[in-house]
């Protein structure tokens, strides 16, 4: 590094720092995992993956240990993706409004939230842990996601990164977010919502310090909360991208570019690689909830069959 400034020196060393791939997952088998793995693994993306994970078989962890997962164990009360304790959050909440500080209010939320929840938290501690290895980071849904290209592939156009749902999906006209925003915020912050395009919480993205900025942001937004049943992570992200940070999230339209978030009424375009293509015509690298259409998850899990076992084939 003879003769380069600081400056070249410190840009080069964020350069070289890797990207980041991070989801959580609890009680899942390796083959409702695989798909997700694999597809991220035939892309060119060479960063980390990170799988924050509860109640895993000790086979499961196995396989993805194989598959060069980096596992990050967290503790989890509830069953499945709920959490019974939920329930006391009216008389709880009102608690933690008091000046008791971030770290009890953490704790509490980890022992009484429900997994969409505490997702974010857990995310939020490992960012916090190792900030300094990574430069930027997609922080995303597992079981319904698979990659068709490198995530990282196109620069980041912001700090923070949300990707809006579907066109139609508009407060105002979707009654079952309507329905979440009114019960968790109340009728003030429906109402500064409404006629805005939705935006999906199961993929975000940005660089390190973005990131951290919005689940701080995230997490600070849970003690205002009425309720915190299902549906009240999808009204927290939509009031940051709207309303909380929005002069600092860059939000990018569905298929755009990065993510394609899949709906039943989505008219998608396919290449003649079989591939799910953006606007640019090239394969959308993220495609998520790509389970809605059970044709389209067959024929791209097929492929991925295939690619694995060629890649198997390859290496014996």
């Amino acid at each position: 590094m003879a003769g380069l400034t600081l400056h070249d020196k410190m840009s080069l060393s964020r350069a070289e720092k890797p990207n980041l791939v991070i989801g959580a997952v609890r009680g899942y088998g390796f083959e409702q995992l695989r798909p997700f793995v694999v597809s991220l693994q035939r892309t060119t993306f060479p960063g980390d993956l990170v799988l924050l994970w509860n109640d895993l078989s000790a086979e499961t962890l196995a396989a993805l240990h194989q598959h060069g997962v980096k596992l990050e164990h967290f503790s989890y009360r509830g069953s499945g993706a709920l959490n019974s304790w939920s329930r006391f959050w009216p008389q709880i909440g009102r608690l933690l409004r008091l000046p008791v500080g971030n770290p009890v209010r953490a704790a509490v939320y980890k022992k009484i939230l429900n997994l969409a929840f505490v997702r974010y938290l857990h995310a939020l501690d490992f960012l916090e842990a190792n900030a300094g290895r990574y430069r930027n980071v997609l922080l995303t849904d597992v079981r319904d996601v698979i990659f068709q290209d490198n995530p990282f592939r196109d620069p980041l156009p912001g700090e923070m990164v949300a990707f809006l749902e579907s066109p139609h999906m508009v407060y105002g006209l979707e009654p079952m977010n309507d329905g979440w925003i009114l019960e968790n915020y109340g009728a003030e912050m429906k109402a500064k919502l409404q006629e805005n395009r939705i935006s999906c919480c199961g993929t975000v993205m940005g660089a390190v310090a973005g990131m951290i900025e919005y689940l701080r942001a995230f997490v600070s937004e849970i003690v205002k909360l009425k309720s915190v049943e299902h549906g009240a992570d999808t009204s927290v992200h939509n009031v940051l991208v709207r309303d909380t940070l929005k002069n600092q999230i860059t939000v990018i339209d569905n298929f755009e570019r990065i993510v394609g978030t899949v709906n039943p009424k989505s008219e998608l375009t396919m290449g003649i690689s079989g591939l799910v293509l953006g606007a640019n015509g090239q394969p959308i690298p993220v495609l998520h909830q790509y389970d809605r259409l059970p044709d389209l998850a067959s024929r791209l899990i097929q492929q991925l069959s295939f690619s694995e076992m060629s890649r198997i084939s390859h290496a014996s």
